[in-house]
């Protein structure tokens, strides 16, 4: 089965393409926002605050760069799709994958039909875990370095549990974006 997973970056995309591959899947991943529904797709969501806070984390201009366009994107061209109730489309919340991952596994194996059990579900856990995505994250050199295998690149990982919710750490700039898009995401 074929799964597109279209979303913004910085909000666990990685991870859920991880899963989807665990569960058989053959994975189309992009973060264009353009034809964001071609089948069975999934998107994540993510505060962002955090997403922002991710990308400059990477100490990669390129990806906070590409991370603003791609949010700016989402929320100019198709936020609406991801109001509509349509069976092809998972909408997935990044905090909820980390409060509970193994329910966001059976979420995943549930949308795609296929079946599992919970050896299924706990092998797919430890293979796909932020833990071990943070150790293949932290052997890598720098954000363009690649581990192909998991997809993950160095700095890749970074706090998943963030709590400290404090535009000043962000520039002035993207204020108004972030809140913009906290709002129409139920963040605020």
């Amino acid at each position: 089965m074929k799964v597109y997973i279209n979303t913004i970056p910085r909000t666990g995309s990685t991870v859920i393409a991880q899963i989807c591959r665990e569960f058989g899947c053959v994975v189309q991943k992009d973060h264009t926002a353009v034809n964001l529904k071609r089948g069975k797709t999934i998107t994540t969501i993510r505060d962002p605050l955090f997403v922002i806070k991710s990308a400059i984390s990477t100490k990669c201009k390129v990806s906070l760069a590409f991370t603003i366009e791609r949010m700016n994107s989402w929320i100019g061209n198709k936020y609406h799709t991801l109001e509509s109730n349509d069976n092809d489309l998972l909408v997935l919340r990044y905090e909820d994958y980390i409060e509970n991952p193994k329910q966001r596994i059976r979420d995943i194996g549930d949308f795609l039909g296929v079946s599992y059990d919970v050896k299924m579900e706990n092998m797919i856990h430890e293979k796909t875990s932020i833990e071990k995505n943070r150790k293949i994250s932290d052997s890598l050199s720098n954000f363009h370095a690649c581990d192909t295998a998991s997809s993950i690149h160095g700095n890749h990982i970074n706090d998943p549990l963030q709590k400290k919710n404090d535009l000043n750490e962000i520039p002035q700039e993207y204020h108004e974006m972030i809140m913009n898009f906290r709002k129409k995401f139920g963040y605020e």
